[in-house]
């Protein structure tokens, strides 16, 4: 990278020798260009490589937030996974709980497996009819061949 920044600056430096100054002064050969000593031209070449320098310096620390982020994320994960796998806690809850805190994922983790184990039996809805059982002469009097059907609590005209 640094060879790339040194023949990008040796690019401008050749640049700003062919380019006419700005302030209108020109030089005493009369062609209509401006002539940088080297000191000069030395001065802008290490302007420039400073501003890529502090560019490049910019976008790696960027890179280096990001990285350590995402490393902290999977520690975090990875001390959840272990507790969940020391306390014989079902492994799915990783999945369920956010693993950003630890701490947190564990008190959270405690509490759901708690409520999960005070259940005793799983909550049936109360049937809102029961029929009424039969006896042997209201099975054959179902299913005799005179019986009409007729739906109950409704007032149907069957004739």
């Amino acid at each position: 990278m640094s060879e790339e920044l040194k023949n990008e600056s040796a690019n401008q430096a050749e640049q700003l020798d062919t380019q006419p100054e700005v302030n209108g002064t020109q030089s005493g050969s009369g062609d209509g260009e401006r002539k940088f000593t080297q000191d000069e031209v030395n001065r802008i070449v290490k302007e420039r490589l400073q501003r890529e320098r502090n560019k490049a310096g910019a976008e790696q620390a960027e890179q280096l937030t990001a990285k350590a982020a995402e490393l902290a994320a999977l520690e975090s994960r990875l001390a959840c996974k272990e507790y969940l796998l020391d306390s014989g806690y079902p492994p799915e809850l990783l999945d369920a709980i956010d693993t950003s805190n630890p701490e947190n994922f564990k008190s959270k983790a405690v509490a759901v497996v708690n409520a999960l184990q005070s259940r005793t039996a799983p909550v049936r809805a109360t049937p809102s009819f029961e029929p009424e059982p039969m006896t042997g002469d209201g099975i054959a009097e179902a299913f005799r061949e005179s019986a009409k059907h007729i739906p109950r609590g409704r007032n149907y005209d069957y004739q």
